[in-house]
């Protein structure tokens, strides 16, 4: 900045108070010597980068409730991928030039996709261990062994769409006119795993807690919307009549559920308040 003057980032707050798995420490710790031993680095400096990014603090974060081995698993990978991505795309050579790019790529895709070939195609081939195919096959084992077939291939899928798009940043180079930004956009929708949720709310696993959570809550958006016609039609009418004052009584018993939400509008928080009791 001009002057060498700073200005003070705003403090920021959270209102909620943070839910962390009580394993974050542990976590922490194990990426860490795990990354080591896996040799998950290129120098001293970048591994200490990794171990201050702590992974497994992530990890505790976003899935508190998680048990211990799927958040190992969880932190592992997160690990496993910073790694691949800095050494081999972003930080390397790889980055401007396409033909290691493409190396890296194809290596870590044919781990991914191995499941389910014949066993007579050519294996993943990685003589100086540099794209570090035997750390990655076993997070493949250990992911498929805690995971549903469904799980596991929705896995599978957006882990090799997301190595496919480090291949477009080298090959546009390569040509020399640079990424378009049409292109560059449709790139980053597969690269940051974004795609199920700019194009519309993102699907859950078919049986698992959030797919029940979303049929319930569909379910009550029909049960709400059809009381909710009953009265409108009651009061177009100027005509009341048995039925809308069930449905209004069936709306109110709903919506006592929501009485202390900060999120209820003033003046519905207020016709419930005066409705209620019954």
């Amino acid at each position: 900045m001009p002057g060498g003057t700073r200005r003070p980032l705003p403090e920021l707050f959270c209102p909620i108070e943070p839910r962390i798995s009580p394993l974050r420490a542990e976590l922490d710790t194990d990426v860490a010597r795990w990354m080591e031993v896996s040799r998950l680095y290129e120098h001293p400096a970048q591994l200490k980068r990794y171990v201050r990014s702590s992974f497994g603090s992530f990890a505790a974060r976003v899935c508190p409730d998680a048990e211990r081995e799927e958040l190992l698993l969880f932190s592992r990978w997160l690990a496993f991928g910073f790694f691949y991505d800095d050494t081999l795309f972003d930080e390397g050579h790889h980055h401007e030039h396409p033909y290691p790019a493409a190396d890296a790529v194809m290596a870590i895709v044919s781990v991914l996709s191995a499941e389910g070939e014949p066993s007579d195609l050519p294996r993943p081939y990685d003589p100086d261990g540099s794209h570090r195919l035997d750390t990655a096959a076993d997070l493949v084992l250990r992911t498929r062994s805690i995971a549903t077939p469904e799980q596991f291939d929705r896995f599978r899928t957006q882990m090799i769409l997301w190595f496919y798009s480090y291949l477009y940043e080298p090959l546009t180079r390569q040509r020399g006119n640079g990424p378009t930004l049409p292109g560059y956009r449709v790139n980053r929708l597969h690269n940051i795993a974004s795609l199920p949720y700019v194009t519309g709310a993102p699907s859950h696993v078919a049986g698992s807690p959030l797919d029940d959570v979303s049929r319930v809550s569909n379910a009550l958006y029909e049960v709400v919307d059809g009381l909710a016609r009953r009265v409108l039609d009651a009061v177009s009418s100027g005509q009341s009549n048995a039925e809308a004052r069930d449905a209004w009584a069936a709306l109110l018993l709903i919506a006592q559920n929501w009485r202390g939400s900060p999120d209820l509008p003033a003046d519905l928080k207020t016709v419930v308040d005066e409705a209620l009791p019954l």
